[in-house]
């Protein structure tokens, strides 16, 4: 383990769904983002297979675990301007907001609970389906959009917010 933490000697990684996952589909698997070690980060659990020469069975003799702090990837998003009133959502697979540099606090609200039938909620179930597009929508008298895309390999969205007119 380099560089070497103690505190990640200690975690039961064989509680973790993705453990399972990738003993049973001998493939790594990814957590989704969690609180880790006081520090928000995704686990890759990659299983150590060896292949029978003469049976050619698999066998899992081991796992690789990489824990990721995603605080330096998210800290580089923290410049990305996007009109005045703009930014960015990074949301998990439930809607939950895993960061943003957004600073309509109401709007957090909105995303994550829209009202039923409104354009926000049914572009809202677009990204969680994991799709990518541009959508328009209004809040009050103003237009707004969304460019989204999926990031597969953690099951999140990336998501560009702003009012249409200052790009329009």
């Amino acid at each position: 383990m380099y560089p070497y933490n103690i505190d990640l000697t200690k975690e039961e990684y064989t509680e973790y769904p993705e453990w399972d996952l990738a003993a049973e589909s001998l493939q790594p698997q990814y957590s989704n983002p969690l609180s880790f070690n006081q520090t928000n980060s995704i686990i890759l659990f990659s299983p150590v297979v060896l292949s029978s020469l003469s049976s050619g069975e698999k066998k899992i003799v081991g796992m690789v675990l990489l824990v990721l702090p995603v605080k330096p990837l998210l800290d580089t998003f923290e410049q990305i301007v996007i009109g005045q009133s703009g930014g960015y959502l990074i949301t998990d697979d439930n809607a939950r907001i895993v960061n943003s540099n957004h600073k309509i606090s109401d709007f957090y609200n909105l995303f994550r609970e829209p009202p039923a039938g409104s354009s926000i909620e049914n572009i809202r179930e677009v990204i969680l389906e994991g799709k990518r597009g541009f959508a328009t929508f209004y809040i009050g008298k103003k237009e707004h959009f969304f460019s989204f895309s999926p990031v597969t390999s953690v099951n999140w969205s990336f998501i560009l917010h702003g009012i249409y007119s200052e790009f329009n």
